[in-house]
């Protein structure tokens, strides 16, 4: 049927029919003549599953993995999985011309005229991962060291000690507040305790040496090669130590972090090349070439304690003297729960 405004006129002029079911729509065809297509419920539903397909395909779990694998074949592609695909053994994404080229040849993406010297994998270093699944990171506001005398670097910096000596009340019920205002906000990061610090350092800098090597898997109570002080344990008996003496106390001016994501903000870099590394080794396990990172649960700022009197929350005794040793860690579960927890090991 058509409309009374295309009587009598030809076929082909028609512009489209009305009239039409409620299920039904017309497209106009180039030579003006009219498509009748059906749009019915079933239809309607099988396209709107079908798209959502292609949408949702970006996130997929196997196509992350693909995509992930297809990074490590461009790197490494002798080492690439080229075998059936299944469940056990996924196939990488295939990678283009263009991702082989930028990783074969790299280019700053905001200088492209600057030449790339060197490049190192970039690898975690478990073996260094401490207790606490972490390091913290402490500024000074002014140098610990000032000698005149002696502007060169100290040594004793690499060794030092920080002792914690309580919290003032001002600090205690900041934390309060930001745990309080973390419990009403899980999204805000839970907050870090604030503390006064006790700075020690050994009394001579020839002592750095040894206590380096104390404190590391190379040969660690080697007595011919490293100059212990001796001290005598509770029971009155001689014992092999390095004796620091306290410099200062400090007070934190500020601080960041967040110890449940210790990878989300900064992390530590360390380059290392074996035929470059000239430093006496510190593990007796050989570490290949690579960039290691290690996490950082906390950046804490520094500053000498104010004069006057201090409001503590409790009263810590001063020490004057730190007698330390290196030891074996009483356990290795943490640490090998961080490693898990971190590789996504469940």
């Amino acid at each position: 049927m058509r409309p009374p405004n295309q009587l009598g006129k030809t076929q082909t002029n028609a512009s489209g029919a009305t009239f039409l079911r409620r299920t039904e729509y017309v497209t106009s065809s180039t030579t003006g003549g009219s498509k009748f297509e059906s749009s019915n419920s079933s239809n309607t539903m099988r396209l709107r599953r079908k798209r959502k397909q292609v949408e949702t395909s970006l996130d997929d779990p196997t196509n992350i993995a693909r995509h992930i694998l297809k990074s490590f074949n461009i790197a490494y592609p002798a080492d690439a999985y080229n075998g059936q695909d299944g469940a056990e053994n996924i196939r990488a994404a295939e990678s283009t011309p263009e991702e082989r080229l930028a990783w074969n040849k790299p280019k700053n993406p905001r200088n492209p005229n600057l030449t790339l010297v060197d490049s190192y994998p970039l690898l975690p270093d478990w073996d260094a991962m401490p207790d606490t699944g972490g390091y913290m990171v402490f500024k000074f506001t002014a140098p610990p060291i000032n000698n005149p005398l002696d502007p060169s670097y100290d040594p004793r910096l690499d060794v030092a000690l920080l002792r914690p000596a309580g919290q003032t009340i001002q600090d205690q019920e900041k934390y309060m507040e930001d745990r309080e205002a973390h419990r009403l906000d899980p999204t805000v990061p839970p907050p870090i305790p604030r503390w006064q610090f006790e700075y020690f350092l050994p009394s001579d800098k020839n002592k750095v040496r040894g206590i380096k090597r104390n404190f590391t898997t190379h040969d660690p109570t080697n007595e011919a090669d490293i100059d212990f002080d001796i001290a005598e344990d509770d029971e009155g008996q001689p014992r092999k130590c390095f004796k620091y003496d306290n410099v200062r106390t400090y007070e934190t001016s500020q601080q960041v972090g967040d110890p449940s994501d210790t990878y989300g903000d900064v992390v530590a870099l360390a380059l290392h090349d074996p035929e470059k590394h000239a430093n006496e080794p510190l593990r007796d396990s050989k570490m290949q070439r690579a960039a290691y990172f290690y996490p950082i649960t906390q950046r804490t700022q520094l500053r000498p304690r104010r004069p006057g009197r201090i409001d503590m929350t409790e009263e810590q005794p001063k020490v004057d003297i730190i007698e330390a040793a290196g030891k074996e860690p009483e356990s290795l579960e943490r640490r090998e729960g961080y490693r898990k927890r971190a590789e996504g090991v469940e």
